[in-house]
């Protein structure tokens, strides 16, 4: 801001203490804040309801697995990676009651060879599918996959070709699209501030599948998703952001 550039992207909730010191100090700075919830005049917060892209996750999961035993990794335990959690408990029980969701954290998004060693520990337990909301934390999991032949969620972006064969969808997030937009709404001179929520209606949250060289997802799967996408968005299927540890 100093330097006087008129448009800062903050990424994820570690800058947003940061944006808060910083951003009233600077008023003709217009601050992006990815998943920040900040009310100030100069701060556009945008954040997606994760716990229903997750949703679908969990429905996958819940389908395709055949131990009844399924795990999740969060970076941290926070109340943004808990609504990962969320969605992927209710999607998972909504088609087996009787399902296990296992939850892990690691306590960091940096930390790849925990990641490996919390996924290790889940496969170990019985887990036969493990969905993770950790960054760079989360690739370990695709490493503990790899050599357990277990099978895995990615998340943010298409991770279905990082292992081929054992990556059974990616719950996908359009930040690149929220920023695009934010930055072009901004240089057209229409910043508007505030906190704006992406729900899963208009692909901002989805669950992209693999193609069937990759991991051929079964038909009722992809139809019991599908269902869910309608259900989600036309308000018939509401899905609770708080995880079962936290009621």
């Amino acid at each position: 801001a100093e330097t006087g550039y008129d448009i800062l992207v903050v990424m994820y909730t570690e800058l947003v203490d940061a944006t808060a010191k910083v951003a009233p100090d600077y008023p003709d700075v217009k601050f992006i804040s990815i998943l920040g919830q900040l009310e100030m005049d100069n701060v556009k917060g945008i954040l997606g309801l994760e716990h229903e892209g997750s949703y679908l996750a969990g429905i996958e999961a819940g389908m395709i697995s055949k131990t009844g035993h399924i795990g999740f990794i969060g970076g941290q335990d926070n109340a943004e990676i808990n609504r990962f959690l969320a969605g992927y408990e209710q999607g998972a029980l909504s088609v087996n009651p009787n399902i296990i969701v296992d939850s892990v954290y690691v306590g960091s998004f940096e930390d790849p060879a925990k990641g490996k060693d919390l996924a290790e520990m889940l496969y170990n337990q019985g887990c036969d599918i493990i969905y993770a909301a950790a960054a760079k934390s989360g690739l370990g999991m695709f490493d503990a996959a790899k050599e357990s032949g277990g099978l895995c969620i990615g998340v943010d972006l298409d991770q279905n070709n990082v292992l081929p064969g054992q990556v059974i969808g990616s719950m996908t997030i359009s930040y690149d699209k929220w920023i695009y937009d934010a930055i072009a709404e901004t240089v057209a001179g229409n910043f508007t501030p505030g906190i704006f929520w992406y729900v899963i209606e208009g692909g901002n949250l989805a669950l992209t599948l693999p193609s069937d060289d990759l991991y051929a997802v079964p038909k009722e799967v992809v139809e019991a998703v599908n269902a869910a996408i309608a259900g989600v968005a036309s308000g018939a299927i509401v899905v609770d952001p708080v995880a079962m540890k936290d009621k």
